[in-house]
């Protein structure tokens, strides 16, 4: 019964989602850092993230334990550079990441997103359905209103191994590969918090230390799983 209201939840907060201005805007309040932007969404973002954590991943189409999802964006230099400049290192993402199963549907995205001063990009993430100590993420394309676009959405503060960036000379497209992470990786914990240790791009917020931003949400996800509970 969990299973079938969870399900049905998650079909109307998907189908409600598509591209709508609220979904753009929790998104934009958890990239800019600003904490004072995110409690007007907590209860969004504390829902979506708890369907996320719900729904299954076996949909994803692959029987492996390793698995690979995609993303297609521009990229600016200035981000384009950072990244170049910290392969092998620990990166997380400031917003809820959309991603899709389909290769050539994010190569697509990643094509058409050149313009004056931004790069295409093509984003590789390496899954692993046998980590069970990581942010959610789930495949969502059976609750959403463009089913062909196959879309996992991985949540806010996953974290992924930087493993490579490189250009693909034909297609001018940055290829940028990145592995999942465990939360209780030990580089993580030796992680310290302090400004100087963290960089930030717009896309991809680099570790070791949350943001007054991340520091909110996990304090508004604390609050309302409290009051569910009383």
């Amino acid at each position: 019964m969990v299973g079938n209201t969870v399900s049905l939840y998650a079909y109307f907060l998907f189908r409600f989602l598509g591209d709508s201005f609220v979904y753009r805007l929790v998104n934009q309040a958890l990239r800019t850092g600003d904490p004072d932007l995110i409690p007007p969404y907590r209860f969004f973002i504390n829902d979506l993230y708890s369907v996320l954590l719900y729904l299954p991943c076996r949909d994803i189409g692959s029987d492996e334990e390793d698995f690979v999802v995609c993303r297609g964006q521009g990229l600016t230099q200035p981000e384009r550079t950072s990244l170049q400049s910290s392969v092998g290192q620990l990166v997380t993402f400031a917003s809820f990441i959309s991603t899709t199963v389909d290769r050539e549907l994010a190569y697509g995205y990643a094509r058409t997103s050149a313009r004056e001063n931004v790069v295409p990009a093509f984003f590789e993430f390496h899954m692993n359905t046998q980590y069970d100590n990581t942010r959610p993420y789930a495949y969502v394309a059976n609750y959403s209103a463009i089913r062909d676009e196959y879309e996992v959405l991985i949540s806010v503060g996953t974290i992924f191994r930087l493993i490579s960036i490189a250009q693909d000379l034909e297609t001018g497209i940055w290829c940028i590969v990145l592995s999942l992470c465990q939360q209780h990786n030990n580089d993580i914990k030796h992680l310290m918090p302090t400004k100087r240790g963290r960089r930030k791009i717009k896309f991809v917020k680099f570790c070791p230390s949350p943001s007054p931003a991340e520091l909110t949400f996990h304090e508004t996800l604390k609050m309302n799983l409290f009051s569910k509970r009383r």
